[in-house]
């Protein structure tokens, strides 16, 4: 499963560099990083080239672009237009994952559905999750799903 991951930021030059080493740090590297940037001024388009040096981070961004939008809607919808993976992930600036392994994680379930929500806290507790709790997905049709031990609720 290849993961779309789309960053959207204005003059956000900390948060940007948090979330893009938190990307660079992921184990997995079935990913396209996407940025959208909304025309900063505070040196985050400076950032990004700086990153972009790393050969093998610079493999897996495949679109960015520095330019006026009319705001993070635009700038969301920009980014999954561009997007090739199998599910997109909105990671905006100052986002991060918990943890280096979240996306090789993530890879090891297996969706079934157009749209997957999972709880905020499963982040924290997702390897110990994965072999007894559970997680939701919620379908296209509005159906709530249940995998692994279903009698459990996580919510």
């Amino acid at each position: 499963m290849k993961l779309s991951i789309i960053t959207i930021n204005l003059n956000n030059v900390i948060g940007l560099r948090k979330t893009i080493e938190s990307v660079i740090n992921q184990t997995s590297d079935s990913y396209e990083h996407i940025i959208i940037d909304g025309g900063s001024t505070d040196g985050s388009v400076d950032i990004i080239k700086q990153f972009l040096e790393d050969e093998e981070y610079a493999r897996h961004v495949t679109f960015w672009c520095s330019e006026k939008d009319s705001g993070v809607y635009e700038a969301m919808n920009k980014g999954i237009d561009k997007a090739s993976g199998d599910y997109c992930l909105m990671l905006n600036s100052g986002d991060y994952f918990y943890d280096c392994n979240v996306l090789k994680m993530i890879n090891m379930l297996k969706f079934d559905v157009d749209i997957v929500s999972i709880n905020p806290l499963i982040p924290l507790i997702l390897p110990i999750l994965l072999c007894v709790v559970g997680v939701h997905f919620v379908a296209n049709d509005a159906v709530q799903k249940q995998c692994c031990l279903p009698q459990l609720n996580v919510e």
